[in-house]
């Protein structure tokens, strides 16, 4: 298993023993949020964008950890998995794989080397196909 699954799976059993064995708990509403951030930052984000909502997430998971000890023990082991997986997603993050550019071309692609989404529901709206290179010929 690689640390990308690894983490994920960390943060989707950390959220879900919050939601499922804590939810009346204070702990909850930041752990899930957490988990939804750190999601988000392991399968959607990637760069700069992946780094900033695993650290956010991992905040949010040290809030919840803070409330959960006032809570049950199901709510901190809860926390404590879910913070393993944003601290798995600080550390590796930059390693892993983001949504691939091979098929824009060149003039489309944004700062961060992705084709803008807009750029390309234009273009095929157009009929053009927006992975062809153009012919300056």
């Amino acid at each position: 298993m690689n640390s990308r699954t690894a983490a994920l799976i960390l943060t989707i059993l950390g959220a879900g023993l919050l939601f499922f064995l804590a939810s009346g708990e204070a702990a909850s509403a930041p752990g899930l949020m957490a988990g939804l951030i750190g999601i988000a930052a392991i399968w959607l984000a990637s760069g700069k964008t992946r780094f900033v909502l695993a650290a956010i997430s991992g905040l949010l998971w040290l809030a919840a950890l803070v409330l959960a000890v006032f809570g049950s023990a199901a709510a901190v082991v809860g926390a404590i998995i879910g913070l393993a997986g944003s601290v798995l997603a600080l550390a590796k993050g930059s390693q892993w794989p983001g949504f691939s550019s091979r098929y824009a071309r060149a003039s489309d692609l944004e700062d961060d080397g992705l084709i803008s989404p807009r750029q390309m529901w234009e273009s095929l709206d157009r009929g053009l196909d927006p992975t062809r290179k153009r012919d300056d010929d």
